[in-house]
């Protein structure tokens, strides 16, 4: 399963501080690593500009989570898509 995170999703996050919650945070390293969190590049920039923690943004930034290329991005939005009951991708 690939997970997709918008920005909502990583401003909730900053209220999981990595050095309490080290298990969250290994767990999302791990889905990072494994290609299977992802989001956009439009994301990162609003990480950027809005009020969210340095941390959410130093890990935004070194973990890379916006997807490398379009064909990713259109790969991933056509599986999501097609994701029912009937299509069991």
């Amino acid at each position: 399963m690939i997970y997709v995170f918008d920005t909502s999703s990583l401003r909730a996050l900053q209220h999981f501080y990595p050095r309490v919650f080290t298990s969250i945070w290994a767990g999302l390293d791990i889905l990072v690593e494994e290609g299977r969190l992802i989001s956009t590049r439009e994301v990162y920039r609003e990480l950027e500009v809005q009020a969210v923690s340095d941390e959410i943004r130093a890990w935004a930034k070194i973990n890379k989570i916006y997807l490398p290329d379009q064909r990713l991005k259109k790969h991933c939005l056509w599986r999501l898509s097609f994701r029912t009951s009937t299509f069991n991708l």
